[in-house]
């Protein structure tokens, strides 16, 4: 599956390559050291449909987990808030909302208060071409195969341009990140979780 992703990603996969703890800690610290992030973003689901929306991301603050919200543009109207406490998620079909507790989803690896990715979360693979890095991450003795991998540029800077969500069924869902910005206000209503109409 990781040389699947590798390969929509357009990167080369290397088998086995060891992960240099030194770009652990590189991107351990550039993780922690975002605080405020929104991106415009473009998502591929398992069923190859796409779907283009906005990703904001508060990790600021003394709570466990920071905050999230993705919403999808017009005719799509599913919607992700994350509140510092749970996750909900509107289903625009259905018309229904679900909530569940953070830790169980994979929000949870990049709004962890301390990202820490020689713990319970680690590296076990990566995905490397040109500027381009792919890094998969998984919990500590999970064996559902679950995983998420982190898409970077490695020049000219370092910065997060993505990821694929990976879940226990080997379902993938693929977002690409653009028009990124980072450390500016977000409206605190942005994670308040409100049913659409």
């Amino acid at each position: 599956m990781f040389k699947i992703v590798a390969i929509l990603f357009g990167i080369v996969s290397i088998a086995g390559a060891k992960v240099d703890p030194a770009l652990v800690t590189k991107v351990e610290n550039y993780l922690n050291g975002i605080k405020t992030y929104q991106a415009n973003i473009e998502q591929t689901n398992s069923n190859n449909t796409t779907q283009k929306g906005h990703f904001y991301m508060n990790r600021d603050g003394k709570k466990q987990f920071g905050k999230m919200r993705i919403e999808y543009d017009f005719p799509v109207k599913d919607l992700m808030v994350v509140d510092g406490r749970d996750f909900y998620f509107y289903d625009g079909q259905a018309k229904e909302t679900n909530s569940y507790d953070i830790d169980s989803t994979p929000a949870a690896f990049l709004l962890r208060r301390k990202i820490d990715l020689k713990g319970d979360l680690k590296i076990v693979d990566k995905v490397e071409e040109g500027d381009e890095l792919g890094l998969k991450i998984i919990r500590s003795g999970d064996e559902s195969g679950a995983a998420l991998i982190l898409k970077f540029s490695v020049h000219p800077i370092f910065k997060l341009n993505g990821w694929a969500v990976i879940d226990g069924q080997g379902l993938m869902t693929r977002v690409h990140l653009n028009n990124v910005k980072i450390g500016m206000d977000l409206e605190s209503s942005l994670f308040t979780y409100k049913e659409p109409k």
